[in-house]
């Protein structure tokens, strides 16, 4: 595990397994997005050239005390980020020290986490997709070509992983939805609305072949 994705190159034929662990919400007034969640997991892929398995983590303490616990939205949406560029897992730091361990009111400890329960019994249900190989052939065309997207063929379906990147932290509470139309290769079209800096998922069950 590293925090130097671009240095990771060095290390190609040295592991089996990569990730880093990217923080967009540590120093919150830096103001980064959500988005390097994403950015991390890709510049991680592409410096082991896809070779490796990748692992990332995903943040889930607070930071310094200015900062706050990340929502159970933006868990979801860094770790369906990390899964559209490439992780094949994830970890959640942290149960213990500086963490999780850390929050004294019990109450808001048990809120916390039930935010990531809530985000990995949704994972386990994608469970199939996010190990599948991937798919991407079978979208031949997206109508936004800043929607960053992932495709995985699993029993008879296509399952699609995208979001729409964003530059700073305030982006995806401004009102520029982005309307997206992927299209498939048997002809079929599927128009899903993103929000700068969200991720989200979607399912379309393969048409069976004639005979």
């Amino acid at each position: 595990m590293s925090n130097k994705a671009t240095e990771l190159f060095m290390w190609r034929d040295v592991f089996d397994v990569f990730g880093t662990d990217p923080c967009p919400l540590m120093n919150r007034k830096a103001g980064r997005p959500l988005s390097l969640a994403g950015d991390e997991t890709r510049v991680s892929w592409e410096a082991t050239q896809g070779s490796r398995p990748l692992w990332m983590v995903m943040q889930f303490f607070q930071g310094w005390s200015t900062d706050r616990w990340p929502t159970q939205e933006e868990l979801r949406t860094m770790s369906l980020m990390a899964v559209t560029e490439g992780a094949r897992g994830l970890f959640y730091w942290s149960f213990g020290s500086r963490a999780l361990l850390w929050v004294s009111d019990p109450q808001q400890r048990e809120d916390y986490w039930q935010r990531l329960v809530e985000v990995t019994k949704e994972l386990k249900t994608l469970e199939p997709a996010l190990v599948a190989p991937d798919a991407l052939e079978v979208v031949t065309d997206i109508s936004d070509n800043q929607i960053r997207w992932r495709t995985r063929a699993v029993d008879g379906k296509w399952f699609v992983f995208a979001y729409l990147p964003a530059t700073s932290f305030s982006d995806r509470f401004e009102d520029n939805e982005a309307e997206v139309v992927f299209t498939f290769e048997d002809g079929r079209h599927v128009r899903k609305t993103f929000r700068p800096d969200m991720a989200d998922w979607f399912v379309l069950e393969q048409e069976p072949q004639e005979r």
